[in-house]
């Protein structure tokens, strides 16, 4: 995750690769009962979202904790992001 929010760092949001793809895991997570929980299943049963969930445990488990955090700390606007993938 560090690594991808490093590149897109100068890079407009507009153009991000795979932004449908998040757009829809969003509309999944946000569609549960328990949209934290959701999350987390998500990050345990998926191997490729095991580097998120180590980073995500890493600020107390909250997610959006964990992501603000990372836009932040990579010169990024975390509500310019979420603007475009909600």
């Amino acid at each position: 995750m560090t690594d991808i929010l490093k590149q897109m760092n100068g890079v407009s949001m507009r153009r991000i690769p795979g932004l449908s793809q998040i757009k829809q895991t969003m509309s999944l997570i946000r569609a549960a009962k328990d949209p934290q929980a959701a999350m987390m299943s998500m990050m345990e049963n998926n191997p490729q979202m095991k580097q998120v969930k180590t980073i995500v445990d890493q600020y107390g488990g909250n997610p959006m904790q964990a992501f603000r955090a990372m836009a932040e700390e990579n010169g990024l606007d975390p509500d310019e992001i979420l603007s475009m993938i909600s």
